[in-house]
């Protein structure tokens, strides 16, 4: 049998420069205080954001989901391995009439490029201290395609909401639907190596959304 031994260090916790050795801290109960892989990606400075649509105001999406143009997407460059955190969409509007409608998030070994759409410079979740700068390349709003990323064994499909939604006030009420997918929920998450996209889809008559992606990313040369 092993023994664990640590350091008590509930109140008052040092901190040491990258390098030197350390115990591991405990609380006065013994329990060993621990952080997700995830979490310390972030403390490093390599997991990344973005999101499509400000504040107050959505993007339009798509009558129905186009491969080529998604509503949100982020691919990644030769030697970069990206590992998807989160993606979430919110759909604020629909159309006048009951109708379906919904979002799908997937991940793809093909990387989408930028069509024609806007830029969104990715963000990295270590605001005060960006170790490292981002191996991919983010867009959103699509209006004109970029390189089909949905081709038969070639992507996967994570999450998917849908609803049947009105925008009119006779009807309001009919709650519009959310997307969720998150490695923390789902325990594992895939891993898009060399290149790929994380991608966001809308559908809907006349729908408007907001979007988030968060991913991480190490380098390639770690994982062979």
């Amino acid at each position: 049998m092993t023994d664990v031994y640590g350091r008590i260090q509930q109140l008052n916790v040092g901190r040491s420069a990258d390098g030197s050795s350390g115990q591991w801290r405990m609380t006065r109960d013994g329990a060993g205080i621990v952080i997700p892989w995830f979490q310390a990606l972030v403390m490093e400075g390599r997991c990344f954001g973005m999101h499509a649509g400000s504040v107050t105001t959505p993007i339009a999406g798509h009558a129905a989901i186009d491969a080529d143009q998604p509503e949100a997407a982020v691919w990644f460059a030769d030697g970069t391995a990206g590992i998807p955190l989160s993606i979430r969409a919110a759909m604020e509007t629909g159309a006048t009439t009951l109708a379906q409608g919904g979002m799908m998030a997937a991940i793809s070994n093909i990387a989408i490029g930028a069509g024609t759409s806007t830029a969104f410079t990715p963000f990295n979740l270590n605001l005060t201290a960006a170790g490292y700068t981002t191996g991919a390349t983010a867009a959103l709003a699509y209006t004109v395609n970029g390189t089909d990323p949905l081709t038969a064994g070639n992507f996967l499909e994570l999450a998917r909401a849908s609803a049947v939604i009105d925008a009119d006030a006779a009807t309001s009420g009919i709650i519009p639907p959310t997307l969720e997918w998150s490695v923390a929920r789902e325990g594992i998450a895939p891993i898009i190596q060399d290149i790929g996209s994380i991608l966001c889809y809308g559908e809907a008559a006349a729908n408007t959304l907001f979007a988030t992606i968060l991913w991480a990313e190490i380098p390639e040369s770690a994982l062979q």
